[in-house]
């Protein structure tokens, strides 16, 4: 529908679309969420044009992108009649548009024109419109919107929109909602439509792995290539979804949606005083499987599920399942390195220094019931991992304390599938209200 839609732009006769739109999907973007957001701008804005007539001032930015790209493709008459296009439409808005969509515009039409004879009248307007002291007032009071926590290096060739600016144009940062090793995440909004999104900025230093997604021929962040495997094409409720990402100097973002009221699931336990109620319990287990279940359909190894790593929306009670950055593909044959929490980690990693995805996955979630239902870890220690003894609190069900054991077998082939783990017994057992 959205291909068929772009495509169709080219035969408009509307005086914004004279560019051809079907080249946004002959030429490639290094982002395929770039391509993605240029597509979607593109049809977006015709059918507003059919309605109101205008087109968008904040998708101008796009298209300035996308000429820049046509340029560097040698598609040079196609850049520039894009080019107009942009021009034509910041003709109807100018004190609407940045500073920088401005300068972009001019300074790639000045560099296709060149050779082509005398300047077209649209091009003298557009200098002229910049040149207008309105406009310089305007963007001197406002400018750019800017996230003043980064202050990283934004590199500009002439002529050439940056992913920073592309980012800015797109997405408003706002509050700081945590920060650590893995880098900063904020609240965002993203403009278009005011979602609410959470954005995280992830320094190139902090995560220098880089996977290939089977199929694929290009590397990726390796918690980029994991969060679009388990994002697309099979959106899980139960995982945190990534919308888009950006690929900076020395950067990259990360624009995820962002669930509301939430709070993660250690910060939940402690307002329960450390222990989960069996039918409580039971709804967030029930969850928290169903996305490391997704997640190894998809071919995706979490290795880190906890309960720091668990969203939990306090309204709906409604799991995420978050931050893919210790993960890896999943593998039919042993990891012999393992990059999650220690308290988590199976006996057999200790003992042998190597492990299998799957079975370990689900020892981490022994770990993680037990801790809900009996308010603390059931190991202290790596020798209390190997010696595997179990104190139960004294109240737990038969059914619950089965299902640990089972997930906590001290040998892998011993532990249930994901399957069997949902259909065990203790989730058939009557839940009163939560």
């Amino acid at each position: 529908m959205l291909h068929s839609c772009a495509s169709s732009l080219q035969w408009r006769s509307c005086r914004f679309y004279r560019a051809p739109a079907l080249s946004l999907l002959a030429v490639t973007v290094c982002q395929s969420a770039m391509r993605e957001a240029i597509q979607r701008s593109e049809v977006y804005e015709y059918v507003c044009s059919l309605t109101t007539g205008l087109p968008q001032p904040n998708f101008q930015i796009f298209k300035c992108y996308h000429a820049s790209k046509l340029a560097e493709f040698g598609l040079f008459d196609q850049a520039l009649e894009y080019c107009e296009t942009i021009a034509t439409a910041i003709a109807r808005f100018p004190l609407l548009i940045t500073k920088t969509t401005m300068e972009m515009t001019i300074a790639l039409s000045e560099k296709l024109q060149q050779g082509k004879g005398e300047e077209p009248e649209w091009l003298l307007n557009l200098r002229q419109l910049y040149a207008d002291e309105e406009f310089k007032l305007r963007n001197s009071e406002c400018g750019l919107m800017t996230s003043e926590m980064f202050t990283l290096q934004r590199p500009r060739r002439e002529g050439h929109i940056t992913p920073w600016e592309v980012f800015e144009s797109l997405y408003t940062p706002g509050e700081l909602l945590g920060e650590g090793g893995f880098g900063s995440v904020c609240a965002g909004v993203r403009k278009a439509d005011g979602k609410q999104v959470a954005i995280k900025y992830v320094g190139m230093e902090m995560n220098e792995a880089f996977i290939t997604i089977p199929g694929e021929t290009h590397s990726l962040p390796l918690e980029v290539a994991l969060m679009q495997m388990v994002s697309k094409p099979c959106h899980h409720e139960n995982v945190l979804q990534l919308i888009e990402w950006f690929e900076m100097s020395d950067c990259y973002i990360l624009i995820l949606e962002r669930p509301s009221p939430c709070t993660d699931l250690l910060k939940f336990l402690k307002g329960h005083k450390g222990r989960l109620s069996e039918p409580l319990a039971q709804r967030i287990m029930r969850q928290v499987v169903q996305a490391a279940h997704h997640c190894s359909d998809c071919g995706v190894l979490h290795r880190d599920i906890k309960p720091e790593n668990i969203l939990i929306n306090t309204d709906t009670l409604q799991l995420k399942l978050i931050d893919f950055g210790c993960g890896d593909l999943l593998q039919d044959i042993p990891y012999r390195y393992y990059a999650g929490t220690t308290a988590y980690s199976p006996p057999e990693w200790l003992c042998e220094g190597e492990y299998l995805g799957v079975p370990a996955t689900v020892w981490s979630l022994g770990v993680l019931l037990f801790e809900m239902m009996c308010g603390d870890l059931p190991f202290q220690c790596e020798d209390d991992i190997i010696a595997r003894d179990l104190h139960f609190a004294h109240d737990l069900s038969e059914g619950c304390r089965d299902l640990i054991l089972c997930c906590l077998a001290l040998y892998p082939h011993s532990r249930p599938t994901f399957e069997e783990i949902l259909s065990h017994r203790w989730f058939e057992e009557p839940q009163k209200n939560v």
